[in-house]
């Protein structure tokens, strides 16, 4: 059995670009490599496409576009890369694993330029890419399907910032969740308890994005379900996030790892049903492909049950949550991997 030729696609333009470096790390140690060739692709900040030879160790600490003898402009082509410079100057790739988070990598743009030049890919399509990275449209989409989703209202930045301020205060009471309608991993999202934060919150969060939510805070548990669905559908039971700070922002998810996580989740069993019901329909609801990470909160007051978002390439790190609600479910990294990959790949290959 040939191996199958993968290009693997990391970095990106988008503020998570770091989170992509460290998913795509553990992704490439992971694989396993005896039923592969992996051609690892870079996006710069700067939007440039680059194959990476060099050592995957240059990832995290994002070295690796310093590392000019192993490095190689990529341009794409209908059904293929072209390496211009490199020994193999046309790439015909079986299958793209796109590893990249937030906007121009998970948003849709991206895999609509794939689908354009009929390069298959892991993951969701234009579609659910877009739908799912603009929490709003997320919420609208959820609530037509009759799930729960959480009061808020939607901001745009072309309203001056007092009125918007009175909008959210007739609306919402103190404390008040702000965040960017399209970002992920926390970016740019902040509580608000006064006129002052929600001044602050909202000057920050229109930085990211023109489309910010202002949404009533829930205080509750933070839970996380893992959806994986390559013909045969796994949902995992939730995972909670212990936070250790007032909310899992991006510095407790990346940087100072303060929060706890526990898999599976501290809940009732009923609770866990209910959460592992709704994230089933939200897939199908936003037409998702392969995998996506819903995540919801649990009222401490009442147990009432809230979808917050859907992550459609949840983080790969060795910290996600992803990957580890889906290794308890007896799904280990490796075959998450094989799975995902062959899920993605045109009926015409043979599969490992």
């Amino acid at each position: 059995m040939k191996s199958i030729s993968l290009v693997l696609l990391f970095g990106g333009m988008s503020e998570e670009y770091a989170v992509s470096l460290c998913s795509a790390y553990e992704v490439l140690c992971r694989l396993p490599h005896g039923h592969y060739t992996v051609y690892p692709v870079g996006i710069t900040r700067d939007g440039r496409w680059l194959y990476y030879c060099g050592d995957y160790a240059a990832l995290p600490n994002d070295t690796w576009h310093l590392d000019t003898p192993h490095l190689f402009p990529v341009f794409l082509r209908q059904g293929a890369f072209h390496l211009p410079d490199f020994t193999t100057s046309l790439l015909v790739p079986d299958v793209i694993f796109p590893v990249l988070h937030g906007q121009y990598g998970e948003d849709g743009r991206l895999q609509g330029l794939l689908d354009c030049y009929r390069l298959p890919y892991v993951g969701s399509g234009c579609r659910a890419g877009a739908l799912c990275m603009d929490k709003h449209l997320t919420k609208v989409v959820l609530a037509a399907r009759g799930l729960p989703v959480v009061d808020g209202l939607l901001l745009r930045d072309n309203c001056p910032l007092a009125e918007r301020c009175e909008q959210v205060e007739q609306t919402l009471p103190y404390p008040v969740f702000v965040k960017p309608a399209n970002s992920g991993s926390s970016v740019g999202a902040a509580i608000a308890r006064n006129r002052a934060e929600l001044q602050q919150a909202l000057v920050a969060a229109a930085r990211i994005d023109s489309k910010v939510l202002a949404e009533a805070y829930t205080d509750g548990v933070e839970a996380e379900v893992a959806v994986l669905d390559d013909g045969e559908r796994v949902v995992s039971l939730p995972g909670e996030v212990e936070p250790g700070a007032p909310f899992y922002d991006y510095d407790t998810k990346y940087k100072t790892h303060t929060a706890k996580l526990h898999v599976p989740a501290r809940l009732p069993a009923a609770t866990a049903a209910e959460l592992m019901g709704y994230a089933g329909e939200a897939f199908d609801a936003l037409d998702c492909r392969h995998l996506c990470r819903v995540d919801f909160f649990v009222r401490r007051r009442d147990g009432r049950v809230f979808v917050n978002e859907v992550n459609t390439l949840p983080g790969f790190t060795a910290r996600s949550m992803y990957p580890l609600l889906l290794e308890h479910m007896g799904v280990p990294y490796p075959r998450l991997l094989a799975r995902l990959i062959r899920a993605a790949l045109p009926p015409a290959i043979t599969r490992p």
